[in-house]
């Protein structure tokens, strides 16, 4: 609704709100100076509600008035997006009819150029991921070659101390053979 036609509206309803006092001034008997001071009372708080009103509308105007420029201002980068696109697309279609293709062809190729690079990067990520776990392999295996190493130096260790102790009980046993040869009480077998 128009502002006039708003403005019409509500002096039409406080003249029928007037008519409306003079008839309940007649039928109650009441002072005209009381209903008067009533029907200002009331007048004024219609006043102030429309006040309030009025008010509440002016900020969801403003605020709509906002919401429009951010909307222009966001259709005008979505303008100049769609321009510098546009410029891409006759840059490929120059492009790709330079190499006798249709631009659907040449969108077809740049898919599968495109969809082969992707492929490549995850190759390329799996080959490097591959060649850590090389090398953390061949770290491992270098700790197992020492520490087979350092097994086959105990183990060596090892036969020399059983060597030696075979040679000692030898020994022993030569002794203790002798020994007991000596003794009178000894039969030889």
């Amino acid at each position: 609704m128009s502002d006039q036609k708003r403005l019409e509206e509500v002096f039409r309803l406080l003249y029928e709100e007037k008519k409306r006092l003079e008839d309940l001034e007649k039928e109650l008997g009441i002072p005209k100076s009381t209903l008067h001071r009533s029907y200002l009372k009331w007048l004024e708080s219609v006043v102030e509600e429309r006040k309030r009103t009025i008010l509440e509308l002016e900020r969801e105007i403003l605020e709509k008035r906002k919401e429009i420029e951010n909307l222009k201002k966001e259709r005008e980068t979505c303008k100049e997006e769609l321009r510098e696109i546009r410029k891409e697309i006759e840059s490929l279609r120059v492009i790709f009819s330079e190499h006798n293709l249709t631009f659907e062809q040449g969108i077809a190729i740049t898919k599968k150029f495109n969809d082969l690079r992707r492929e490549e990067e995850s190759l390329r990520a799996k080959v490097s991921q591959l060649q850590h776990e090389v090398s953390e392999l061949e770290i491992k295996r270098r700790e197992l070659e020492l520490e087979v190493e350092k097994v086959k130096e105990e183990n060596e260790k090892i036969k020399k101390e059983i060597k030696k102790l075979e040679d000692e009980r030898e020994k022993l046993i030569v002794e203790i053979i002798g020994l007991l040869q000596t003794r009178p009480d000894f039969e030889a077998h």
